[in-house]
């Protein structure tokens, strides 16, 4: 009984650090590596829809991806304003303090 207890345990331990083995990019990883972002980016593009939102991998290098395209859209010397930054005025307007 004792024996059968132990394997199960390190069955079971066996199952979760090859689960943990699994290195995905960050990131920041694709943010810096552009050429390895686009790779993998057209790599997920094939992928089945389900499939790619399980991986981390691709998660990451669409995040990165979506990064990028906004910096390149908008620059990056470009300051965006927020509306909420800037005091409110004009007829109608009581500043509650």
């Amino acid at each position: 009984m004792r024996f059968n207890n132990f394997c199960f345990l390190m069955l079971t331990l066996s199952f979760f650090f090859v689960l943990g083995c699994d290195k995905a990019n960050t990131v920041e990883y694709y943010n810096t590596h552009e050429k390895e972002r686009n790779v993998k980016f057209e790599q997920c593009k094939k992928m089945n829809p389900v499939d790619r939102q399980h991986n981390r991998d691709c998660q990451a290098a669409i995040q990165a991806w979506s990064i990028a395209e906004n910096k390149r859209f908008f620059g990056t010397d470009k300051k965006r304003v927020s509306p909420l930054d800037k005091p409110s005025s004009g007829r109608g307007f009581v500043d509650f303090k």
